[in-house]
């Protein structure tokens, strides 16, 4: 995870007080020590076929997800 948060200034309610901004925040995995299985019988024997051919495009979805979501929320809270 990279993150660079550099430190502003606002006003608020006739105040000056910190402002953190993120300006860049970055998650990435290492799609070899993440493993993603569904048990049960033989349908589920076919849907981890399915698995290891979608196995990176789900993961980028959820770096994505977490990338877009993360700093406006973090900024929000801060």
């Amino acid at each position: 995870m990279h993150v660079s948060i550099p430190i502003h200034t606002q006003v608020v309610n006739g105040r000056q007080i910190p402002k953190i901004d993120i300006s860049n925040f970055a998650v990435t995995f290492d799609t070899k020590k993440i493993v993603i299985s569904i048990g049960g019988g033989i349908l589920a024997d076919i849907g981890d076929l399915f698995i290891g051919l979608f196995k990176s495009t789900i993961i980028h979805s959820i770096g994505n997800g977490i990338n877009a979501k993360v700093p406006t929320e973090l900024e929000n809270l801060i």
